[in-house]
């Protein structure tokens, strides 16, 4: 083990992996809210089959009605780590290139668009989730 001080860090190295974790974890969020939605908003098998009960009385309601707002709610947070990653990356991870090569600056401005892209497309969704209502009967 090496002696003396640590050698001081750049906290800005950490910005890419910040930019990963926060896209991961709304990746995540999206799924288990997507999950949540079909598991528990969405008929069993048995009510496809002819003279079943299945039940679509006010406590069936109230349970898919739960699960969709579960859902928003999550879809809302995997939303928010999705937009935060595409502008960690897009502010602070994505820098012109040292060496001015033709192909190293058009890397990072594909990427810089690609994350812009990926802000925009978020912002959408949000709007859509925000005026989306569940409508009954």
């Amino acid at each position: 083990m090496p002696s003396g001080p640590m050698p001081a860090r750049n906290p800005m190295e950490m910005m890419p992996v910040a930019a990963f974790w926060a896209r991961a974890i709304g990746f995540l969020l999206l799924v288990v809210g997507t999950l949540m939605a079909v598991a528990f908003a969405t008929p069993g098998g048995g009510c496809y089959v002819a003279n079943a009960d299945c039940g679509f009385g006010s406590s069936y309601l109230t349970g898919a009605a739960n699960a969709f707002l579960a859902a928003k709610v999550l879809w809302t947070l995997g939303l928010l780590f999705l937009g935060a990653g595409a502008g960690i990356k897009m502010h602070w991870s994505l820098h012109p290139p040292a060496s001015g090569r033709a192909e190293d600056v058009t890397y990072v401005v594909a990427d810089r668009r690609l994350n812009g892209l990926l802000l925009l497309v978020v912002i959408v969704l949000l709007w859509f989730l925000l005026t989306s209502q569940l409508r009954v009967g």
